[in-house]
């Protein structure tokens, strides 16, 4: 089976303790970043956005790279702040193939 985001149950079946990670600078479930959200549906998003960060970050911190950059870049759809941060750790580790050429650039 493959999740919302591209990734197979094997690779995801290491992600369960996730939850239990300590919260970091950019863990932000309540939305707290960029202008207050202005609707319900917006804090929504950068709820989902945040544990999608959350799973990035994880994935990272266990090496799988590509795993992360999936997760990562369904946070930086909301613009949340720590996907920014750690995909630039993903480019520099895995190199800027992982989201096409302009990936650096965009990072920078």
């Amino acid at each position: 089976m493959v999740t919302s985001h591209g990734a197979s149950e094997e690779e995801t079946e290491g992600l369960l303790p996730w939850s239990e990670r300590p919260e970091d600078f950019w863990d932000r479930p309540e939305g707290n970043w960029g202008d207050a959200p202005s609707s319900d549906a917006v804090l929504d998003a950068r709820r989902h956005a945040n544990s999608c960060y959350r799973l990035g970050a994880f994935a990272l911190d266990i090496k799988q790279a590509g795993l992360a950059a999936n997760w990562l870049h369904a946070a930086m759809k909301e613009d949340h702040p720590g996907a920014w941060f750690q995909t630039a750790v993903v480019v520099a580790r895995r190199g800027p193939a992982v989201f096409g050429d302009k990936a650096s650039d965009c990072i920078r």
